[in-house]
């Protein structure tokens, strides 16, 4: 956060298993975009932040008509 040179108010909360139990293959993102080279954190992270300054920060909108709150995490119900 501090790349958008604010402090944030960060919340660790337990891991969900879709999360946790999650893998990912980047077979088809290689054959359409070749090698990419990987991106350190920090850079990335500068990279979003100059883009946000660029375009202008967009607050999050609350969900709405939510119909299974079952499991869902308490602060996905939460004002912004």
């Amino acid at each position: 956060m501090l790349a958008m040179g604010i402090q944030g108010d960060l919340r660790h909360l337990p891991a969900r298993p879709e999360a946790r139990d999650l893998s990912s293959d980047h077979t088809k993102l290689r054959g359409v975009f070749g090698h990419l080279s990987p991106t350190p954190l920090e850079q990335g992270l500068g990279y979003m932040a100059a883009w946000v300054q660029e375009k202008g920060a967009r607050k999050t909108a609350q969900f709405g008509a939510i119909e299974v709150t079952d499991k869902l995490p308490a602060f996905w119900l939460e004002d912004p």
